[in-house]
């Protein structure tokens, strides 16, 4: 009996061992799972953080060039601000501003009334034009007249009683007699001639 009951104990005790060993080899694999899960989530995360990375090196460069780009045509906004601005008050006269009024309000239709009033404000400007751009003829000087007030086609169109397509080759043909590029404002280039 003693040998049966110690056999028992030790039967009990080999169980204990082995529920112990399958414990521990649970608690391994439980262990190696979670660590091999924590490593997948981790390696996903700093492959996205990589990603990431490239991408915002990528925007930076982008935004860097979008800056460098958007403070050079600021610094060409500033400047054609400043020009217009100097135009205004220079050119604010009561009699120009009449002038101009006229103009808007159709009470000048005709290109005769249009060129004696012109010529009564701007005589020295027309002579100005006339020595330093010899090359411009009679007409491209009543273009440059009507660009003066920078028109649009329609209107001069109207004055000279042409069609639009006519008005935009007799503008080509005045940008490059005043070898001005396509993208310059040539009423502003037009009022440079009023200090000449």
């Amino acid at each position: 009996m003693l040998a049966l009951g110690a056999h028992y104990h030790y039967t009990e005790l080999e169980k204990d061992k082995l529920n112990l060993k399958i414990e521990n080899q649970k608690s391994l694999l439980m262990s190696g799972s979670i660590l091999l899960i924590l490593f997948v989530i981790l390696s996903g995360l700093w492959h996205k953080k990589e990603i990431l990375k490239r991408k915002n090196v990528e925007i930076e460069v982008q935004m860097g060039n979008l800056i460098n780009s958007l403070d050079k045509e600021e610094g060409k906004n500033s400047d054609l601000i400043v020009q217009l601005e100097n135009m205004k008050v220079q050119y604010h006269t009561q009699e120009l501003s009449e002038f101009i009024m006229a103009i808007e309000q159709k009470q000048i239709t005709k290109w005769i009334d249009f060129e004696t009033h012109f010529l009564k404000l701007k005589r020295d400007w027309v002579e100005s034009i006339k020595q330093q751009v010899p090359e411009l003829t009679s007409i491209d000087l009543k273009y440059c007249m009507c660009l003066y007030f920078n028109f649009n086609n329609q209107t001069i169109a109207d004055f000279f009683h042409l069609s639009n397509d006519a008005i935009k080759s007799a503008k080509k043909r005045i940008r490059d007699k005043l070898l001005l590029e396509d993208a310059a404002e040539i009423s502003i280039f037009l009022k440079k001639f009023d200090h000449k």
